[in-house]
């Protein structure tokens, strides 16, 4: 009898997929690789280009309204692209690390601000999300938000941009992210909004090493509040013609009196949801925080709290057995003890 032969497919090429073909194929197995002959987690598509943007930290002190952007400034971004540099030719992708998150800024977007987008995670059915993606894949214009579950095997033709809110888990990640834009021989843009310059050396100065990524300087001042807007473009149902900070301050209001001051029931629990998935999330990825100790993951996180409406101190809670889970038992700027109905969510997972 002919000797049986093996042939393998995959997408990718990573480590531990090479360490089960080394251990289940003969030694002469042959690699075709019709992509690039490296490791696909060590390059990007040329016709993509790469950039970041930095959000301002907030110190003890700071008006919030006037200088918090974790929330704001992905409105921002996402404005310039549909109403001044590609209002004719825009399918976006955002990325965002937490299902909570990606269903918070969804309802933020849609509810809040009107701006209507498309929203796949983990905690839609199969079926929603085969639909949703059917719908996406067939607009010539539009806006996704996701998580990782469209990290990789979907194909959405004509993705103009690809945004990534905060550091992927890793290099491959974010590879796989970014490969939803310039698909086909087409161009695409990559953005990655980082929570502040530590994130950024970290993420962009170690992680991405040798990728060329570099800081978007049209929207770091745009982030930076240094713009004044074009007359028609006011966004989120905010008159047009003023100073970015008053606008961006009017928006953030609209979200705090949603989660801080519980006048949207809905929107307070996602948002309380956020803040706890955040901390899970920022627990186990302080390398690409920047950050070393577990006080400095809650200050991190309790600054996206803080322009959620969350007064010092006033933060949701984590009940007991989840904050002996993550190491956050008697850390400085963790609540702990029996949540209340509206912060009782979780969304941890993508």
């Amino acid at each position: 009898l002919a000797e049986n032969q093996t042939l393998l497919f995959s997408a990718t090429l990573p480590k531990d997929l090479r360490s089960i073909m080394a251990s289940h194929m003969r030694g002469d197995y042959l690699t075709v690789d019709c992509v690039q002959d490296v490791d696909p987690a060590s390059h990007t598509n040329a016709n993509v280009e790469q950039s970041y943007v930095t959000l301002p930290r907030l110190d003890p002190g700071d008006d919030v309204s006037a200088k918090g952007r974790s929330i704001t400034a992905l409105v921002d971004i996402v404005e310039d692209v549909v109403h001044v540099r590609n209002p004719d030719d825009y399918k976006m992708v955002i990325f965002f690390p937490t299902t909570a998150m990606c269903q918070f800024f969804s309802k933020v977007f849609n509810d809040v601000f009107r701006i209507p987008v498309l929203e796949i995670h983990s905690k839609k059915t199969q079926q929603v999300r085969t639909k949703v993606s059917d719908k996406f894949r067939k607009w010539k214009r539009g806006i996704l938000f996701t998580t990782d579950v469209s990290a990789r095997g979907v194909d959405y033709p004509d993705v103009t941009h690809v945004v990534q809110y905060g550091s992927a888990e890793n290099r491959e990640t974010y590879i796989h992210r970014l490969g939803r834009t310039g698909r086909a021989g087409k161009v695409g843009r990559g953005i990655i909004l980082m929570s502040g310059k530590r994130e950024a050396g970290q993420f962009i100065g170690n992680e991405l090493r040798g990728l060329d990524v570099k800081n978007d300087e049209r929207y770091q001042r745009l982030v930076d509040g240094e713009t004044i807007v074009d007359e028609n473009d006011g966004g989120g149902g905010i008159p047009g013609h003023l100073n970015r900070r008053e606008i961006n301050s009017r928006r953030l209001k609209k979200v705090q009196d949603g989660v801080g001051n519980g006048k949207d029931r809905d929107l307070q629990k996602l948002g309380a949801a956020t803040y706890k998935s955040l901390l899970g999330y920022n627990m186990t990825k302080m390398g690409n925080l920047g950050v070393r100790t577990k006080e400095e993951v809650a200050d991190h996180v309790n600054e996206f709290g803080r322009q959620l409406g969350y007064r010092e101190g006033d933060a949701p809670k984590l009940s007991p057995k989840v904050a002996q889970t993550l190491g956050l038992k008697g850390v400085r700027g963790v609540n702990v003890g029996s949540a209340d109905r509206a912060s009782s969510s979780g969304g941890y997972g993508g």
